[in-house]
């Protein structure tokens, strides 16, 4: 690639002429190293970038030269540019976990290798240095009472387990593959159950020596998971399924997955349940024991050519799964915003759903959503906005949002991640645009009276401010229309998202918007010429233009989609 990040260990491929064995690669300014080359022939050759390539305080990215070194004989000759991407000092918090005991939360920013603690009473925060990319976490009690936490990583790094018990927090490793994106713990039974996208398996692994019990292929890109009874439910977010795998050997059971004729239960895609064609990337996923079901967060069912036209079918809610029937049994949408992370209060049979392009969490009667089609339409109790702290810097001007029908002030929160006190009564929020743990009273959620306490901040996201408005951009839903960027493509790939269009219609797939920079034009037929060009014309169509993109808000946008780099 042309465009690399610092955030990991990234390879690289080289052509040339005339290259030979002894060869090293040399970046220059400002990183000025050199790394070894290995070279397959002549014309192709190979290297990996240190995973601890520091870039000056304030750079967002920055173009290295690139030429070749060698010990003996003339100087290669040649260069080529390399864009270098800063996001080893780019906070981005992604995950959370609370201890047994409620008293420290535990937060994942997988950019810059850090997971905080965040002490709940006093907002004390005490940062912590694990491995390369913390991507999930996971905490527990085992057969013997004592309390866990997991820090699970995108790199090889493995599973660093620490006893939360203990008076310092040392971490032990069990080996785990690269790539792990989601993280289940039975704790009784000490056993992890990791997903990765690189080979695309979940793995059980004991936690006493880390040896593994089974690995199942499973759908691309697996990542939410959760456990019911004697069953693994895992999203593949490259096909909107949810696959069913036995705990104790790994088979698999029959896929759930959205098919025709599945009740959808608000938003603008209720009417179109007969043109149902699979579903989008599972978002997250809660088990609850009591009422027997899984609920899913997603953009809803994938919906095909229909009379209407209808092309894009975002329809953000919570759906229903039925494991034991191994059905999808509804979905209820919202038909705004982008529904992400989940928590459950069994015993109050009260569910919680974080809105990342809203910034709003909704409080469900969880009951109401099993019950059956009528219910459900009834079940959100209380929609609770995230305001965003003082001085926090807007996409647009104040007076812009909150009105003609567009998202309010507190898109700019961003809540990702839920968690619930042991005794169901607090609730807490993790932001990720403004790096902050919002502290919710949930005592009367029931009765729809949810209240904001206070904001913990945990770390400052506001040294990049272009490159942290265009994240907001990215994310949020600002004409409340149910699409944004990150709709169709997921953290920047892509979420299995259909839609249709020209004459006659033609089924379409999201693609990745990972690298993209180097690869105008885009769509097909292609039909913008720039990342900016882009910006504007779909960023405008998002939101049925109310309003129009600002060209400060083109500007942040093209700006973010451009340091997405490929993965390693």
């Amino acid at each position: 690639p042309k465009l690399t990040s610092n955030q990991t260990s990234q390879p690289l491929s080289l052509y040339g002429e005339n290259l030979v064995p002894g060869l090293r690669l040399v970046l220059g300014a400002p990183l000025s190293r050199e790394v070894p080359l290995t070279v397959a022939d002549a014309r192709h050759a190979y290297a990996r970038l240190p995973a601890d390539l520091t870039l000056p305080a304030g750079t967002v990215q920055t173009d290295v030269q690139l030429s070749l070194a060698t010990s003996t004989g003339p100087r290669p000759t040649g260069t080529a540019r390399l864009t270098v991407v800063n996001d080893a000092a780019f906070p981005d918090l992604m995950a959370m976990g609370l201890s047994p005991d409620g008293r420290t939360l535990f937060v994942a920013s997988p950019p810059t290798d850090t997971v905080f603690a965040l002490d709940v009473a006093s907002g004390h925060v005490e940062a912590m240095a694990v491995g390369d990319g913390p991507s999930a976490l996971a905490t527990w009690k085992d057969a013997g009472g004592h309390s866990w936490l997991g820090v699970a990583h995108q790199s090889d790094a493995g599973l660093w387990l620490y006893a939360l018990d203990a008076p310092e927090r040392k971490a032990r490793v069990v080996p785990t593959p690269a790539g792990v994106w989601g993280l289940e713990v039975d704790g009784a039974k000490g056993v992890a159950f990791v997903a990765e996208h690189i080979r695309d398996t979940v793995r059980a692994l004991a936690l006493e020596d880390g040896r593994e019990r089974w690995s199942a292929a499973v759908d691309p890109n697996p990542r939410a998971m959760a456990r019911w009874k004697g069953l693994l439910a895992v999203g593949g977010l490259q096909t909107g399924q949810v696959v069913l795998l036995r705990q104790d050997d790994g088979r698999e059971l029959a896929p759930l997955v959205p098919k025709p004729g599945v009740p959808i239960v608000g938003g603008p895609t209720e009417a179109f349940s007969a043109q149902v064609m699979g579903g989008k990337a599972p978002r997250a996923l809660v088990a609850s024991e009591r009422l027997g079901r899984v609920f899913m967060s997603s953009l809803g069912p994938n919906v095909g050519p229909n009379a209407q036209r209808m092309e894009v079918s975002a329809n953000s809610g919570v759906a229903v799964l039925d494991l034991d029937r191994q059905q999808v049994v509804r979905h209820r949408g919202f038909g705004a915003g982008v529904t992400e992370g989940l928590a459950l209060d069994d015993r109050a049979g009260l569910l919680y759903a974080a809105d990342v392009g809203l910034g709003q969490v909704r409080v469900l009667d969880a009951k109401a959503l099993v019950k059956g089609d009528a219910a459900a339409r009834e079940a959100v109790l209380q929609t609770l906005p995230v305001p965003a702290p003082e001085g926090t810097p807007f996409i647009r001007p104040a007076e812009d949002l909150g009105t003609k029908g567009r998202a309010g002030l507190e898109l700019h929160s961003g809540p990702r991640s839920l968690a619930l006190s042991p005794d169901g009564r607090t609730l807490y929020v993790l932001n990720r645009f403004t790096g902050t743990v919002a502290v919710v009273d949930a005592s009367e959620a029931r009765a729809g009276r949810a209240r904001l306490v206070r904001q913990w901040p945990v770390v400052d996201v506001r040294s990049r401010e272009q490159r942290r408005l265009g994240q907001v951009l990215y994310f949020s839903d600002v004409g409340r229309t149910g699409m944004s960027c990150d709709a169709c493509h997921i953290e920047g790939h892509t979420g299995g998202v259909f839609f249709e269009k020209t004459r006659p219609m033609r089924i379409y797939r999201s693609t990745t918007a990972l690298g993209s920079r180097d690869t105008p034009p885009y769509f097909t037929p292609a039909s913008t010429r720039s990342l900016a060009e882009t910006a504007e014309t779909v960023g405008g169509r998002n939101r049925y233009h109310n309003p129009d993109p600002l060209p400060s808000e083109v500007e942040a946008l093209a700006l973010y989609t451009s340091l997405l780099p490929t993965p390693p």
